[in-house]
Parts: structure tokens; sequence; C-alpha cells
């Protein structure tokens, strides 16, 4: 990871976790001062306190996916001919593209819907047990591990901030394809025993084409969608244009994921076949 990417993660985390810290402070003034917030309310309460930066934490999403388009698109365009790279042409594709593959527009979900959620089942289930509004809003600091920590915040930022770098090179990489050089991408794990069983079975996969998805998570990029805290990333090898010869190594990357390919079938076939109750079988009639 470059100073860059910490530095923008740094500072996304630090206003996440201020939008966090007023949702707390607007839901326990309103419960000290006017009593119990319905469901509309604290919604309404929530949004309010997050929206400023919620728009913040898009622009700086946008911004890290122009970097990292740019920064992508003018590695490649050094050692490959034919395709003239110039971001100021593409600014509104890059836009288009993000809103589209991460919703920005919708990632509101981030610091609004988890809090929203908890706080409702807080509010809920003090009312039921006969608690003042007051009550539940000495409470609300309870959900604060979970729901308004710093650690939360760094971990929607460290997220979100990788999934648009990482969208923003998939995006360069993307348009190299589009222009008619064969592109392959790996999904790289850090290879410890943090890493889960999905993943590994991304990076098994080995180098497969760029529009397809990795078959361990589904995914087409990481960070993967399974697992908040990924910390996988995509390697990309551009070759020549689809007409021409390929380079050695890229030939041997393209016959090891044809081979992966076939293997990865033939076991979904078998899977896919397998019955359970067969085993209980015997002799064709099933035993208790």
């Amino acid at each position: 990871m470059d100073k860059w990417q910490k530095r923008m993660e740094k500072v996304t985390a630090n206003a996440v976790h201020r939008a966090l810290q007023n949702q707390k402070r607007e839901l326990q003034k309103y419960l000290d001062d006017i009593g119990f917030p319905s469901d509309t309310e604290i919604t309404r309460i929530i949004n309010h306190s997050a929206g400023p930066v919620v728009d913040a934490f898009i622009s700086r999403s946008k911004t890290t996916i122009e970097r990292y388009y740019n920064e992508t698109g003018k590695k490649w365009s050094k050692p490959l001919v034919g395709l003239d790279w110039s971001l100021p042409t593409r600014p509104e594709k890059i836009y288009l593209e993000a809103i589209e593959g991460l919703h920005l527009s919708q990632n509101k979900w981030s610091i609004t819907e988890t809090t929203e959620e908890r706080v409702k089942k807080l509010v809920t289930s003090g009312i039921k047990q006969g608690h003042s509004p007051q009550e539940i809003s000495k409470n609300i600091k309870n959900l604060d591990p979970q729901v308004f920590s710093k650690n939360r915040a760094d971990l929607i930022a460290i997220n979100q901030i990788g999934k648009a770098k990482q969208y923003g090179e998939w995006i360069a990489n993307k348009e190299y394809k589009d222009a008619g050089y064969l592109v392959l991408k790996y999904w790289s794990t850090v290879n410890d025993n943090r890493v889960t069983r999905s993943h590994t079975a991304n990076q098994n996969q080995g180098w497969i084409h760029i529009d397809k998805f990795f078959s361990g998570t589904g995914d087409k990029i990481a960070p993967a969608s399974d697992n908040p805290r990924c910390r996988c990333a995509i390697q990309y090898e551009i070759g020549n244009k689809i007409s021409e010869k390929q380079p050695r190594d890229i030939e041997q990357k393209l016959v090891a994921q044809e081979t992966n390919e076939k293997i990865w079938n033939y076991f979904e076939k078998i899977i896919a076949a397998y019955n359970p109750i067969n085993d209980l079988k015997i002799n064709g009639r099933l035993e208790n």
C-alpha cells in the first residue's frame, strides 16, 4: 500500500468517525430532551447527521478512482504502442463507471443502515423493558464498540478506499481490453493464516481473463464482497493485440488458466451430481 492511499484512508476514517459521533450525540439529545423517537425519526436523525460526510466520502472515492485509473493507464502506455492515454478526455466515463460499479450514490449504507438497525432495536427493547428515554440514551453508549467506534470508521474507510483504488485500476485495464489487447488478472492474497478459503480459492484460480469472475467469492475485483476486512488485491498482465502472437509468459498463463478451468468444471459436475442420500442405501434400499 502506498503513502497516498494510507493518507486517504486516514482522512476518510476521521470524517466517517465524526459522522458516527454526530449520530450518537443527536440521538441522545432527542431522547434526553424530547422522548422516545419513532422509527421514522431515528432514520431522519441518522441520515441528517451523516449526510455532509457521506458526500465528502463519495468525493474521496472518486478522487481515488481517478488517481489509480490514471496511474495504471500511464504505466501500460509506455511498453505498449497503439493507445493514446489522456485522462482529461475520460473523467465523465470514470464517474459513471464508479457510480455503476461501486454504487457510490448508495454508500450511505456504510454509515447509516447498520446504525439505524441497531438503534431501532435498542429503543424497542428499552421501551418493552419499561426504560425511560433518558435510560435508553445512556444505553446508546453501549453500542459504541459495534456502531459508533473509531474501529468501525477505520474499517469502512479502508474497505471503500481500497475498493475505489481497485476499481480505478480495473477500469484502466478494461480500456486496454476494449482497445483490442489481451488482459489477464490474478487474485493476490497476503498468504497468511487469516486468509479465508474463498479468497484462497480465488488465488488458486490463477490468471483469468479480465471480464471473468473469480470462482471463490464471485467477484470481478478485490476487495471481496464477502468480507469487509479483505486485504486482497488484483494483479494484471497485458499481452499483445488479440490478433497477434502472445509473448511466451502470457501463453503460459493462458494454458494454466485453461487447465484450472477444466479441473474446476470437472469437480463442479461431481458436486452437482452427488446426492448424500445414496450413502445411506444398501443394495438399493434405504437403511435406518
